[in-house]
């Protein structure tokens, strides 16, 4: 029997897991023999990665907050390159993290081991100059967005448009509403709003304080708001239960997830991919967020967008309203949210956008993760190692 594809990994936050997870199966789906090692969360594990390293703990937010963790990162880093180089693996593939990711991938340029990275970094909105410093190590770059690819194109970088995975997310018409009120005590006629905080521990804690002063203030407004955090298992504990102005539910499961979506009116969420769940979700929101002030002086001089909200950059507009840094207070929030819950025509216009989003984050007719690997298999062929089965 011929020897299998050895594709070494390396994910370093949920996004990441996610993609690797989809990236995984679908290679499967080719029929084809793998060897998956490398490091990943339960979603890639649970496809089929070999973990040689877990990734929880470290995501970072802002230029000096994970100072504390760099020494960590490091050893990470040293011991994953030492290990690449004695697996010697017919692909590298990096996904997102790029501080850590390219760090690594310069270190094993020139091991004639192809890199391909999947996820972009943000060179549109700031430190373009990283579009050519990456072409000199990646063989190939994955992008999930449409206006991407020229920018490291231009520097001889390939690079292919795959697509945005949450358009291949399979959303059940089968969502029991009424179940999902009397599992979780939502009284009928009460306005249910997300919240979204974040997905790292960092970003929580800006923001979850700010929020529960926001429906505090709100309380005294409005008396029948039913707040729901959609959050990770890994994140669920450092959720306060005690603070809120009203009825707060905390929810971690897809299904619940899937339900609180439809049934929501509308959400406050922290800038991040969340916001192209709730667009895919048809869920109107106002998007908030804060970092420290050093870190928010440094984004202020380099950034090169208009907007922080992936729905406004696609659409070219501020369709999402946007409360950053010096607006994330709770008084303005509680202020925006109570005019957007009277304000029909700003979610009509929202909702009208939102299918605008749906179109600009396909490529093709193929799910996504389909499309990466078909770009991984002509990489593996190319390089006349393993064989097909």
């Amino acid at each position: 029997m011929k020897k299998p594809f050895n594709i070494f990994l390396i994910a370093g936050e949920p996004s990441g897991d996610f993609l690797g997870a989809r990236l995984i199966q679908a290679l499967k789906r080719t029929k084809n023999r793998f060897e998956f090692k490398g490091m990943g969360g339960t979603q890639m594990i649970g496809a089929g990665l070999q973990q040689i390293l877990p990734f929880e703990g470290l995501s970072l937010m802002g230029f000096f907050q994970g100072l504390k963790k760099t020494l960590h990162l490091y050893r990470y880093a040293r011991f994953l390159h030492q290990k690449i180089l004695e697996e010697k693996p017919d692909l590298l593939i990096t996904i997102d993290f790029p501080g850590f990711n390219f760090y690594l991938g310069k270190k094993l340029k020139g091991s004639g081991i192809p890199h391909l990275h999947y996820g972009a970094p943000t060179v549109w909105a700031w430190r373009p100059w990283r579009a050519k410093s990456i072409s000199r190590f990646l063989n190939h770059l994955l992008v999930l967005y449409p206006f991407e690819p020229p920018y490291f194109e231009r520097y001889g970088l390939v690079t292919t448009f795959v697509g945005h995975p949450l358009m291949e997310e399979k959303i059940s018409q089968k969502v029991n509403l009424l179940s999902f009120r009397k599992k979780w005590g939502i009284r009928e006629g009460s306005t249910v709003i997300l919240l979204l905080p974040g997905s790292r521990e960092s970003e929580l804690e800006k923001h979850l304080p700010i929020f529960q002063e926001t429906t505090r203030l709100l309380k005294e407004q409005r008396k029948s708001i039913h707040w729901i955090i959609p959050t990770l298992d890994s994140l669920k504990d450092s959720i306060p239960e005690n603070g809120w102005g009203d009825t707060i539910t905390v929810i971690t499961s897809p299904d619940d997830k899937q339900a609180a979506y439809a049934l929501a009116k509308g959400a406050l969420a922290a800038s991040g991919t969340v916001a192209l769940e709730l667009a895919l979700a048809r869920v109107p929101m106002i998007i908030a967020y804060k970092v420290g002030a050093l870190s928010a002086a440094i984004v202020r001089l380099l950034i090169k967008t208009p907007y922080v909200c992936m729905v406004n950059i696609l659409l070219k507009r501020g369709i999402v309203p946007e409360m950053l840094q010096g607006n994330c207070k709770p008084i303005l929030l509680a202020q925006k949210i109570q005019n957007f819950l009277t304000n029909d025509r700003a979610r009509e216009k929202q909702l009208h956008a939102f299918d605008r989003v749906k179109t600009l984050l396909q490529a093709g007719d193929k799910p996504p993760s389909t499309t990466a690997a078909e770009v991984v298999m002509e990489i593996l062929k190319s390089q006349k190692k393993g064989s097909i089965s």
